[in-house]
């Protein structure tokens, strides 16, 4: 238990709110204006510090930027020149004061002037943090380009690499050759086809008929034989269906000759018409074993940044060394910084 004295100190340091045994609160904020009113500057610095350090006591935006207004004069006036520059600094650069610039007709001149050379300053700070920061996008941009160009490049050789042209010459004389050769030859693949099957088939069919015809014509010729030597044993009818079968297939092939020497004179003369002396064509071929990783993923042999080190500076090494020499006392100071 606590004694009755110690008990009574205790009650009356949190009702009077003496720094360091109670916590700061909006409190201090008025009673430091007070104080700075009355030209109790020393007071009035203590409160406000009570009030905003190490955190503000107060979650009204408004009120933390008067206590910094304040506190700022506060340091101007006890001759605290570095603390004041310090929390104009806070007060400038601070998201929730940016926009609460400080009242000229409410501080003293010297109040001002240190809060405009500090402005001054910030903004300088800032203009050159965003030149920094466009700089650095502007060099990336740039990069990215670069590498997307040389990615691009990589692509197009590859693509080079994968390709071959070969001309081939042509002679009329194969143009002269049946079965879509002559086509072909041109590079006209489609009625190549069309008339290398079609003359096949043509062909395919004369052949059969021819062989039928024979076949049927020796059938005949047989049938006579016999009929001759023992014409009561051999019916008339057998004879007949052979006559017409050996006319029907003699028939057939000869239009089958006819068409077929009719389509092929069309071809050649299809490839005459269309002669093509000299055909280009384009042909894959597959990249070296050293080549293949770079086909499948250009991208990843794009040029790496390098990036200096951290405890390497550019105007650190290209530093020269720095002799200097200074009066000092009834003598004189030397050094030299590397």
């Amino acid at each position: 238990m606590l004694r009755p004295s110690l008990a009574l100190t205790t009650v009356v340091a949190l009702s009077l709110g003496v720094p360091g045994m109670a916590g700061a609160d909006e409190g201090s904020f008025f009673d430091g204006r007070a104080a700075y009113r009355d030209g109790d500057y020393p007071r009035a610095v203590a409160l406000f510090e009570d009030f905003l350090l190490p955190v503000p006591a107060s979650n009204d935006a408004v009120l933390v930027c008067q206590a910094r207004k304040y506190l700022i004069a506060g340091y101007v006036l006890v001759r605290q020149e570095n603390a004041a520059r310090e929390e104009a600094r806070r007060l400038l650069t601070e998201e929730a004061c940016r926009e609460s610039p400080l009242d000229r007709t409410s501080f003293p001149e010297a109040v001002v002037v240190l809060y405009d050379e500090v402005k001054a300053a910030v903004e300088v700070e800032e203009r050159e943090a965003a030149a920094r920061r466009e700089a650095v996008q502007r060099e990336e941009r740039e990069r990215q380009v670069a590498e997307q160009a040389r990615v691009e490049t990589i692509r197009e050789l590859i693509e080079v690499a994968t390709t071959e042209t070969v001309e081939e010459r042509n002679s009329r004389w194969v143009a002269l050759l049946p079965f879509g050769i002559g086509q072909i030859r041109n590079g006209h693949r489609r009625a190549g086809l069309f008339f290398a099957i079609t003359e096949g088939l043509l062909a395919g069919a004369t052949l059969g008929t021819f062989l039928a015809h024979q076949y049927y014509a020796n059938e005949v010729n047989e049938f006579q034989n016999a009929l001759e030597a023992n014409p009561e044993r051999l019916p008339e009818f057998r004879g007949a269906r052979l006559d017409q079968l050996e006319r029907r297939f003699r028939v057939s092939n000869q239009v089958l000759w006819a068409t077929t020497g009719a389509v092929m004179i069309a071809g050649v003369i299809d490839a005459q018409v269309r002669y093509v002396p000299v055909r280009t064509e384009t042909r894959r071929r597959p990249l070296p074993r050293s080549l293949r990783e770079v086909g499948e993923d250009p991208a990843a042999f794009a040029p790496e940044r390098e990036e200096p080190e951290e405890d390497e500076k550019p105007s650190d090494l290209q530093r020269p060394p720095d002799l200097t020499i200074r009066p000092a006392g009834l003598g004189l100071s030397l050094r030299l910084r590397f």
